[in-house]
């Protein structure tokens, strides 16, 4: 049975928190949001333990500070809260058995609204596309910049870790909207990179998740939102014409010529990206080295929020320049007889088109390795995932990976290759090999879940 947030409050689980009995138990504690925050609160003194499923098979041995058990090896009597993830199922014997021993229970980002409450400023990153990179570049840009911000996300950040231990100024946090999770937050400053029918296990409609993130932007103090995105666009709209529900301020940002901060003049040479960020009071003229369109929004919506905390204009220039990009978003991961191999995280049809684009204005042309991630979004988003794959000039598409999900008839990589051109199904992650054999600029493996096994695969070939 699905789980949701418990709706147990921050000032509870921060009650909770300073109590310094017990541990803090952590159930799916590998999950990509999960063990971030675990190593944090090890980091700020908490006790904690955890177990994962993903743990049984040996890939990991240990995580610094936390003591991982099977359920049926916890002394539950010393637990005095279990963190669990949105991924989990309510009957999960770890669930049943904080139940059964009067553990209170909350959601990931419950907990991590908790934490947040002890900080001064509170940047939270959310977005359907965007927000890992944004966040890693916000971190960076403090960081760089004489800053100490705390940052939990749930990819990598630059230290190569996903989560920053700073002072209590200033925490940087990517916020899922999955569940409506991020609505657990107490943000001042809201970013909103982007809007689009996702998580379709959960949201019904394109309304049912704009009013998600509108929830959300009106919880902030600040509110930074993507001028270009239409959904984003109508959330702007709607938050200054409601000046009577929402007292806070929005500052939007893109290429529009309202936007608040106006991204123009963008040129690219010998694989360098060259644009300007304008606001009223300042002049950015930034390079970056990351690929795509796509990402000068994140970087514009990074720039933003470090100009509203009063940065010096000079260190952020200085320090998007020097910013790398995270890893799996658009990461080079081998050179194969000449030709480069890259891996992304995209698994959404805008962010798979995206990708394809940018890598076929660089290179010309490009193969495909494709995995899907879940049923219900391969069956909600069918026909977008069909028009984005078809930027590619050669696809392999993998079986889908279910996550939390069952099967849904008819919903598989075979029928979603058969409606595609130049596309074949593989079951094997073998025959992946044959996307070598396709002469082509660039190759992109794509996609969530267990893709990393496709990604050690051509990692070995060179």
């Amino acid at each position: 049975m699905s789980i949701f947030n418990s709706k147990l409050g921050i000032e509870a689980v921060s009650s909770i928190l300073k109590d310094v009995h017990g541990s803090v138990r952590f159930i799916g504690i590998l999950g990509s949001g999960m063990r971030p925050l675990a190593e944090l609160l090890v980091r700020l003194g908490q006790s904690v333990s955890g177990w994962d499923r993903l743990l049984e098979q040996g890939t990991v041995k240990q995580i610094e500070g936390v003591t991982l058990a099977p359920c049926y090896a916890m002394r539950w009597q010393e637990v005095k809260l279990a963190v669990y993830s949105l991924a989990m199922d309510s009957e999960d014997a770890e669930i049943t058995s904080a139940i059964a021993h009067g553990v209170p229970l909350v959601s990931r980002a419950e907990l991590l609204g908790a934490v947040m409450s002890g900080f001064n400023r509170r940047i939270s990153v959310s977005g359907s596309h965007g927000k890992s990179t944004t966040t890693a570049l916000i971190e960076h840009i403090l960081r760089e910049c004489g800053s100490s911000p705390t940052a939990v996300s749930g990819a990598t950040l630059t230290s190569g870790n996903s989560y920053a231990i700073g002072n209590t100024d200033i925490i940087v946090a990517e916020a899922c909207e999955y569940k409506d999770s991020f609505l657990s937050l107490c943000p001042t400053h809201q970013i909103i990179t982007s809007v689009e029918l996702d998580h379709t296990d959960y949201f019904t409609s394109i309304e049912h998740i704009r009013l998600s993130f509108l929830a959300a932007a009106q919880r902030s103090r600040v509110a930074i939102i993507n001028a270009d995105d239409k959904v984003a666009r109508s959330i702007a709209d709607e938050l200054e014409g409601s000046s009577a529900t929402y007292t806070g301020k929005v500052i939007t940002y893109g290429k529009a010529d309202d936007a608040d901060y106006r991204l123009s003049c963008v040129s690219s040479s010998c694989g360098t990206t060259y644009f300007r960020i304008e606001s009223g009071r300042h002049v950015f003229d930034l390079s970056t080295s990351l690929i795509g369109e796509y990402n000068l929004y994140n970087i514009t919506a990074a720039v933003v929020l470090c100009d509203l905390l009063l940065v010096p204009c000079d260190m952020i220039v200085a320090a998007v320049c020097s910013f790398m990009g995270i890893d799996r978003r658009a990461t080079r991961i081998a050179l194969i007889d000449g030709v480069p191999v890259f891996y992304d995280y995209a698994h959404h049809p805008t962010e798979i088109g995206a990708f394809i684009s940018a890598l076929k204005e660089r290179y010309g042309t490009v193969s495909v390795i494709f995995k899907p991630h879940t049923y219900t979004r391969t069956m909600s988003l069918w026909k977008e995932f069909i028009v984005e794959l078809s930027k590619s000039d050669f696809t392999i598409i993998l079986d889908i990976y279910p996550a939390r999900e069952s099967p849904i008839e008819g919903v598989t990589s075979e029928n979603l290759a058969k409606m595609i051109k130049n596309a074949h199904y593989s079951k094997d992650m073998d025959a992946c090999r044959t996307a070598l054999t396709y002469p082509c600029g660039a190759i992109a493996l794509l996609g969530a879940g267990d893709m990393s096994r496709v990604v050690e695969d051509f990692r070995k070939i060179q």
